[in-house]
């Protein structure tokens, strides 16, 4: 390690670092490797390296949250909801 190198400390499963590990070994580098990887693209970047589809974070949740907060904002947000879903909650919007 040279002097302006520094140990990072992650937690992860067992299972995923596991299979991470083989991944990037069958890559042809290892697991310190693609995490530092990760970490240098993401400076490049100025963000995450890659696109986020976890459909918690899509642009249809987004703007329903943006307009919840509006609406908390404006004092019209209902003491309680008789939703039964997400999906149901978005509607009653």
């Amino acid at each position: 390690m040279s002097a302006d190198t520094v140990q990072v400390k992650a937690m992860v499963d067992r299972e995923t670092k596991e299979r991470a590990a083989e991944l990037f070994e069958h890559l042809g580098f290892s697991l310190s490797t693609a995490i530092s990887m990760f970490l240098h693209q993401s400076v490049i970047e100025g963000g995450v390296p890659f696109q986020n589809n976890d459909p918690f974070y899509s642009d249809s949740n987004k703007a329903a949250l943006d307009r919840a907060l509006e609406q908390e904002a404006r004092g019209e947000v209902a003491a309680r909801t008789t939703a039964r879903d997400f999906d149901d909650l978005i509607e009653s919007l």
